[in-house]
């Protein structure tokens, strides 16, 4: 399984978590509060991969006029 299926698997797992965290728990909990972290950090990596793969997928003497 490629990396980029496993983060996602796990971000969409986060998700899930998240939202059961919230309705057990709330928005202000400890442990809500937490799995935020974790869902914020999944997210910027998985942002942080498809940039990555944008500044590789464009090549360097094109330019971005419209």
């Amino acid at each position: 399984m490629s990396d980029l299926k496993q983060l996602q698997l796990l971000l969409d797992e986060t998700r899930i978590k998240y939202e059961r965290y919230v309705k057990r728990f709330g928005n202000s909990s400890f442990y809500t509060q937490k799995v935020a972290q974790q869902l914020y950090i999944l997210v910027r990596l998985e942002n942080e991969h498809f940039q990555t793969l944008m500044k590789k997928d464009v090549p360097e003497n094109v330019s971005m006029t419209y």
